[in-house]
Protein backbone atom coordinates (compact mmCIF):
# COMPACT_ATOMS: atom_id res chain seq x y z
CA UNK A 1 0.00 0.00 0.00
CA UNK A 2 1.06 3.26 -0.99
CA UNK A 3 0.48 6.56 -0.34
CA UNK A 4 1.48 10.56 -0.31
CA UNK A 5 2.41 11.85 3.14
CA UNK A 6 2.46 15.32 4.76
CA UNK A 7 3.35 16.94 7.75
CA UNK A 8 1.42 20.39 7.56
CA UNK A 9 2.36 22.87 10.11
CA UNK A 10 0.61 26.22 10.84
CA UNK A 11 2.92 29.18 11.50
CA UNK A 12 0.66 31.97 10.13
CA UNK A 13 2.42 35.45 12.06
CA UNK A 14 1.76 38.70 10.53
CA UNK A 15 5.22 40.41 10.24
CA UNK A 16 6.44 42.14 13.05
CA UNK A 17 4.37 39.80 15.26
CA UNK A 18 6.24 39.84 18.73
CA UNK A 19 5.78 36.41 19.23
CA UNK A 20 7.35 35.22 15.62
CA UNK A 21 10.87 35.23 16.73
CA UNK A 22 10.54 33.13 19.85
CA UNK A 23 8.14 30.49 17.74
CA UNK A 24 10.93 30.50 14.98
CA UNK A 25 14.11 29.94 17.02
CA UNK A 26 11.92 27.27 19.06
CA UNK A 27 10.54 25.49 15.93
CA UNK A 28 14.70 26.10 14.41
CA UNK A 29 16.03 24.45 16.89
CA UNK A 30 13.56 21.83 19.15
CA UNK A 31 10.64 21.03 16.78
CA UNK A 32 12.28 20.78 13.01
CA UNK A 33 15.06 18.50 14.34
CA UNK A 34 12.39 16.01 15.85
CA UNK A 35 10.71 16.13 12.43
CA UNK A 36 13.77 15.67 10.85
CA UNK A 37 15.22 12.53 12.82
CA UNK A 38 11.98 10.51 12.62
CA UNK A 39 12.82 6.85 11.01
CA UNK A 40 10.07 7.69 8.72
CA UNK A 41 11.31 10.31 5.94
CA UNK A 42 8.40 8.92 3.20
CA UNK A 43 6.60 12.71 3.87
CA UNK A 44 7.18 16.42 2.56
CA UNK A 45 7.14 18.98 5.30
CA UNK A 46 4.50 21.50 4.27
CA UNK A 47 4.28 25.01 6.56
CA UNK A 48 1.48 27.64 6.16
CA UNK A 49 3.03 31.16 7.10
CA UNK A 50 2.66 34.31 6.04
CA UNK A 51 4.54 35.56 2.59
CA UNK A 52 7.02 37.41 4.13
CA UNK A 53 8.38 34.17 6.29
CA UNK A 54 8.57 32.01 2.73
CA UNK A 55 12.12 32.69 2.04
CA UNK A 56 13.17 32.47 6.33
CA UNK A 57 11.29 28.99 6.44
CA UNK A 58 12.58 27.55 3.32
CA UNK A 59 16.30 28.34 4.07
CA UNK A 60 15.69 26.33 7.05
CA UNK A 61 16.04 22.37 5.21
CA UNK A 62 15.30 21.71 1.66
CA UNK A 63 12.43 19.43 2.64
CA UNK A 64 10.47 22.54 4.14
CA UNK A 65 8.08 23.43 1.69
CA UNK A 66 5.77 26.64 2.39
CA UNK A 67 2.32 27.68 1.00
CA UNK A 68 0.16 30.73 1.91
CA UNK A 69 -3.58 29.65 1.27
CA UNK A 70 -5.37 27.31 3.92
CA UNK A 71 -4.18 24.49 1.10
CA UNK A 72 -0.97 23.28 0.41
CA UNK A 73 -0.22 23.20 -3.80
CA UNK A 74 -1.45 19.45 -3.68
CA UNK A 75 -3.43 16.85 -2.10
CA UNK A 76 -1.77 14.36 0.41
CA UNK A 77 -3.72 10.84 0.82
CA UNK A 78 -2.27 11.25 4.87
CA UNK A 79 -2.28 14.71 6.43
CA UNK A 80 -0.25 14.54 9.85
CA UNK A 81 -0.64 18.06 11.66
CA UNK A 82 1.40 19.32 14.30
CA UNK A 83 2.09 22.58 15.92
CA UNK A 84 5.22 24.87 16.01
CA UNK A 85 6.37 23.99 19.70
CA UNK A 86 5.34 19.91 19.97
CA UNK A 87 7.50 17.82 20.18
CA UNK A 88 7.68 14.04 17.81
CA UNK A 89 9.16 10.70 18.90
CA UNK A 90 11.53 9.45 16.29
CA UNK A 91 9.11 6.46 15.85
CA UNK A 92 5.58 8.63 15.33
CA UNK A 93 5.11 8.79 11.52
CA UNK A 94 6.53 5.02 11.06
CA UNK A 95 3.65 4.53 14.06
CA UNK A 96 0.99 6.58 12.16
CA UNK A 97 2.14 4.47 8.76
CA UNK A 98 1.77 1.64 10.53
CA UNK A 99 -1.69 2.02 11.72
CA UNK A 100 -2.75 3.09 8.38
CA UNK A 101 -1.36 0.20 6.38
CA UNK A 102 -2.93 -1.96 8.72
CA UNK A 103 -6.69 -0.01 9.48
CA UNK A 104 -7.96 2.04 6.70
CA UNK A 105 -8.70 -0.65 4.00
CA UNK A 106 -9.58 1.71 1.25
CA UNK A 107 -11.66 3.88 3.51
CA UNK A 108 -10.95 7.51 5.51
CA UNK A 109 -9.51 7.06 9.12
CA UNK A 110 -8.01 9.83 12.16
CA UNK A 111 -5.24 8.51 13.69
CA UNK A 112 -5.21 10.17 17.00
CA UNK A 113 -2.35 10.17 19.52
CA UNK A 114 -2.29 10.66 23.14
CA UNK A 115 0.08 13.34 23.83
CA UNK A 116 2.32 13.70 27.31
CA UNK A 117 2.86 17.09 28.80
CA UNK A 118 6.28 18.46 29.25
CA UNK A 119 6.94 21.32 30.82
CA UNK A 120 9.82 23.11 29.58
CA UNK A 121 11.32 24.64 32.40
CA UNK A 122 11.79 21.99 34.36
CA UNK A 123 11.96 19.45 32.10
CA UNK A 124 8.83 17.09 33.86
CA UNK A 125 6.67 15.20 32.35
CA UNK A 126 2.85 14.74 33.02
CA UNK A 127 0.34 12.19 32.19
CA UNK A 128 -2.43 14.21 30.86
CA UNK A 129 -6.15 13.89 32.94
CA UNK A 130 -7.73 14.69 29.80
CA UNK A 131 -8.40 11.72 27.65
CA UNK A 132 -8.77 11.69 24.24
CA UNK A 133 -9.60 8.86 21.85
CA UNK A 134 -13.00 8.12 19.21
CA UNK A 135 -15.17 10.65 20.40
CA UNK A 136 -12.82 13.90 20.83
CA UNK A 137 -9.44 13.37 19.13
CA UNK A 138 -6.24 15.56 20.09
CA UNK A 139 -4.28 17.64 18.24
CA UNK A 140 -1.78 14.87 17.74
CA UNK A 141 -3.49 13.46 14.52
CA UNK A 142 -3.35 12.36 10.82
CA UNK A 143 -6.32 12.08 8.49
CA UNK A 144 -5.80 9.80 6.06
CA UNK A 145 -8.45 9.67 2.88
CA UNK A 146 -7.64 7.73 -0.08
CA UNK A 147 -9.54 9.78 -2.12
CA UNK A 148 -8.19 13.03 -3.52
CA UNK A 149 -10.52 14.42 -4.87
CA UNK A 150 -14.59 14.61 -4.19
CA UNK A 151 -14.72 15.48 -0.24
CA UNK A 152 -11.47 16.13 -0.20
CA UNK A 153 -10.48 18.12 3.34
CA UNK A 154 -7.33 19.81 4.40
CA UNK A 155 -6.52 18.70 7.71
CA UNK A 156 -6.46 22.25 9.48
CA UNK A 157 -9.69 23.52 8.11
CA UNK A 158 -11.45 21.02 10.50
CA UNK A 159 -11.08 21.46 14.50
CA UNK A 160 -9.22 18.73 15.70
CA UNK A 161 -11.61 17.67 18.65
CA UNK A 162 -14.50 17.68 15.94
CA UNK A 163 -12.55 15.91 13.52
CA UNK A 164 -14.65 12.46 14.36
CA UNK A 165 -17.81 13.96 13.35
CA UNK A 166 -16.50 14.14 9.56
CA UNK A 167 -14.39 10.65 9.80
CA UNK A 168 -15.82 8.74 12.92
CA UNK A 169 -13.36 5.37 12.27
CA UNK A 170 -10.37 6.59 14.74
CA UNK A 171 -7.57 4.58 16.01
CA UNK A 172 -6.07 5.72 18.98
CA UNK A 173 -2.15 5.44 20.10
CA UNK A 174 -1.23 5.52 23.64
CA UNK A 175 1.43 7.71 25.24
CA UNK A 176 4.86 7.88 24.30
CA UNK A 177 4.79 8.99 21.10
CA UNK A 178 4.63 12.92 21.40
CA UNK A 179 4.29 15.89 23.92
CA UNK A 180 2.75 18.56 24.71
CA UNK A 181 5.03 21.42 25.54
CA UNK A 182 4.18 23.88 28.05
CA UNK A 183 6.11 26.82 28.19
CA UNK A 184 5.28 31.09 28.55
CA UNK A 185 4.83 31.70 25.25
CA UNK A 186 1.48 29.75 25.04
CA UNK A 187 -1.43 30.76 27.32
CA UNK A 188 -3.82 28.03 26.61
CA UNK A 189 -1.95 24.68 27.26
CA UNK A 190 -0.81 24.97 31.04
CA UNK A 191 0.01 21.96 33.48
CA UNK A 192 -3.71 20.89 35.14
CA UNK A 193 -4.63 19.92 38.05
CA UNK A 194 -5.42 16.19 37.46
CA UNK A 195 -2.28 16.09 35.33
CA UNK A 196 0.11 13.03 37.17
CA UNK A 197 3.48 13.76 36.55
CA UNK A 198 5.53 10.49 35.32
CA UNK A 199 8.60 9.02 34.85
CA UNK A 200 10.20 8.59 31.35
Amino acid sequence: MTFTHAIIIRMKYLPGDPRWPWRFAFFRDEVLPRILAQTDQDFDLCIWCHPEHRRELSRLDPKVQTFTTKHPPKNYHLQTRTDTDDWLEPEYLAKTREIVRAEARGQPLVVNFQPWKLDLKTKRVYRVRRRYGPEEPSMFLSLYQPDLTGGYRQVYCIRHNWMHRLFPRVITVPEGYCYLVIHDANGISQIHRGDQEVEI
